[in-house]
């Protein structure tokens, strides 16, 4: 009988082990047949876009890592940074304008505007400057001459010529030096009266005696006939001499030798051809027409700041959906509930069967009683 409830015993207790490993094995084993297959990629995406201004060009504005639409989820997978305009950055500067006035007049005031616009733009009077005498520069051209009665050429006169000149101006004499500009033969060839002075000796006492020449002491036209030898004497040329008529010039007399002498004189006209060495200088001459004066303005201009931009970024964000897994479309109860739902079976069927053991168990144990006793 002992035995017989060892056995029983053991029956219980290996049977109570069983139930107590299977409960957490079927656990598993319905986690395991209820997990999810492996995701597969997705390829939806989600797009968000923004603008905004900033004067830093990378600037970039933060996105969300991770979007929830309709039950799925995005992840941010890029942002695109695009600048789409520049516009510059105005600042005001201060501005001068420099205004000249016409000549005033000695013995005028100078009265400027207090203001004026130009382009726009409102200036104001801040100072008045004298620049100086207005002044004219002209130029007086002055030219100069000298003739000559024999032919001469650029190096038989001096390049220069100082005279003194009116000025066109003032009235005033003023000293000019004038250059050589050239000659030039000024008229067409002219005959000039001159004389040749002779002087005769005695040469007995009847005839005076002039180089080879003997003429008698009564002849009133002493040597007529010997005119070409007359103007060679004197070193001319008869193209350029001539002699018109020979004629006694006074008295006989006695010189210093003792020799009985006397003059003679031949009028004589000389071809004369005119040349002229001209000059000429150009002098300047300085007109003041009064006194010039600078009116000052200064006015605010709206200018671009070289150093400063405001740029206009456009911002685009990708998100990719996340790659999730998944149960299978014909999946009917959740792992976990699968799970949870065979381990209160088993527990169930466990109870009962110990349940039963102890009912049966009982009824043995009534019946060996009735036996023993």
């Amino acid at each position: 009988m002992r035995k017989r409830r060892k056995r029983l015993r053991g029956s219980f207790f290996s049977f109570l082990l069983i139930g107590i490993l299977l409960i957490p094995g079927g656990i598993v084993q319905a986690e395991d047949r209820s997990e999810k297959p492996e995701g597969k990629n997705g390829n939806a995406k989600i797009i968000r876009e923004m603008e905004y201004t900033s004067r830093d060009p990378d600037e970039e504005r933060p996105f969300k890592e991770k979007l929830r639409e309709q039950g799925k989820t995005y992840l941010l997978e890029r942002v695109d940074y695009t600048i789409t305009e520049e516009t510059p950055v105005m600042v005001d500067q201060e501005v001068t304008k420099e205004v000249e006035s016409d000549p005033i007049p000695e013995g005028q005031a100078f009265e400027p505007a207090p203001a004026l616009e130009e382009d726009g733009l409102e200036f104001r009077l801040i100072e008045v400057r004298e620049k100086g005498p207005a002044e004219t520069t002209v130029t007086q051209k002055v030219q100069a001459y000298t003739d000559y009665d024999w032919a001469v050429s650029q190096a038989d006169v001096p390049e220069e010529k100082k005279i003194s000149a009116k000025n066109e101006v003032t009235g005033e004499a003023m000293d000019v030096t004038c250059r050589l500009t050239g000659i030039e033969a000024i008229a067409d060839p002219s005959w000039e009266d001159t004389y040749i002075d002779i002087v005769f000796q005695e040469y007995d006492a009847f005839v005076f005696q002039w180089e080879s020449v003997t003429v008698s002491k009564d002849t009133q036209t002493p040597l007529a006939g010997y005119e070409e030898q007359l103007i060679r004497s004197v070193g001319a040329s008869p193209e350029d001499y001539r002699v018109l008529r020979t004629y006694w010039a006074g008295e006989p007399y006695t010189n210093t030798d003792g020799v009985l002498c006397r003059n003679a004189r031949a009028d004589v006209q000389r071809k004369i051809v005119w040349y002229r060495a001209n000059y000429a200088a150009e002098v300047p001459i300085t007109i003041r027409e009064g006194t010039v004066y600078e009116a000052v303005y200064q006015g605010t201009s709206q200018v671009e700041d070289p150093e400063q931009r405001i740029y206009t970024i456009h911002a685009k964000a990708v998100y990719r959906q996340q790659i999730e897994e998944t149960e299978p479309e014909d999946a009917g109860i959740p792992k976990v509930v699968l799970g949870i739902g065979i381990g209160l079976m088993l527990l169930a069927l466990l109870t009962a069967a110990v349940l039963f053991w102890i009912w049966k168990n009982k009824k043995n144990n009534g019946k060996e009683e009735e036996i023993n006793g």
